[in-house]
């Protein structure tokens, strides 16, 4: 059997179908009234015609959304990355502004102070929970030496302890093995400061019988030999009889915040002879 003796009918109803729509097409453009056979395949294909334009509308209606939607979030990410870079700048600028801070704070501290004094920057930390030291960028080649005290604008940090060629360590006053031959300013009683945590050290050997308050300033005495006399070493923030003995315990919050602390002060051997309280200075 032939292909179209085999479609014969769906090939001629097609075909006639055809003829039929280009004959309407025709004569829609010639005449002005539809004719009843116009009128029933009128009513036949116009609600699938109506059908398709809406589909048509309605796609094309999509595609113009979807095309918006895209737009939108290309400049939604193109605002955040301009957003992300102006956080960054501005992030840039206030850490340069603090730095600037810092280094004026310094400066004016180092001119109107009659020590020697030469600038560092911490570049490395202790980590192990057993001593609390810092690295600096000075070492032997920029007049380091051991026992150099070293402070910043708002109190005593601790001393020098090893030297490189290029850097140092620095044993803060908050180490459990600093010791700093230490005054109460108002009352001028002595005692020495140890190391007790992050943020607190203890004044020692301070008797029941004298007395303390807090707020008091605890400074250096320069009686040690490392430390000029006078240097504020932090406040007294509260004190208690001990369990046994005849003293009494003195907790002192640092002026130094250690846990910001990044730019210090490295106080050289002065020729001055005022520079320690007492002749055991070298």
């Amino acid at each position: 059997m032939s292909f179209f003796n085999r479609f014969q009918a769906p090939i001629i109803t097609g075909l006639v179908a055809v003829a039929i729509l280009t004959i309407i097409s025709f004569d829609f453009g010639r005449q002005k009234s539809f004719s009843p056979v116009e009128k029933f395949f009128v009513e036949l294909i116009g609600p699938v015609q109506k059908s398709i334009a809406s589909s048509q509308k309605s796609l094309a209606g999509f595609l113009k959304d979807y095309l918006n939607l895209l737009d939108v979030r290309r400049e939604n990410e193109l605002l955040k990355d301009e957003i992300d870079r102006l956080r960054f700048e501005n992030d840039r600028f206030r850490e340069d502004a603090l730095t600037t801070q810092r280094l004026r704070d310094l400066l004016h501290f180092k001119n109107n102070s009659s020590f020697d004094m030469v600038g560092a920057k911490i570049v490395g930390r202790d980590s192990s929970a057993w001593y609390k030291t810092v690295i600096i960028d000075r070492g032997s080649r920029d007049g380091m030496e051991t026992n150099l005290p070293v402070i910043t604008h708002r109190g005593l940090v601790g001393r020098v302890i090893s030297t490189s060629s290029h850097y140092s360590k620095v044993l803060l006053i908050i180490d459990h093995n600093s010791s700093v031959d230490a005054v109460i300013q108002s009352t001028r009683t002595k005692g020495i400061l140890v190391g007790q945590s992050e943020t607190t050290c203890r004044l020692k050997y301070i008797l029941r019988k004298n007395q303390v308050v807090s707020g008091d300033n605890i400074i250096t005495s320069g009686q040690c030999g490392i430390f000029p006399s006078g240097i504020l070493i932090g406040r007294v923030i509260r004190t208690w009889p001990a369990k046994t003995g005849i003293f009494q315990e003195v907790e002192v919050e640092p002026g130094v915040d250690f846990t910001r602390l990044e730019m210090v002060m490295v106080v050289l051997r002065s020729a001055q002879p005022d520079f320690y309280e007492s002749s055991g200075g070298k």
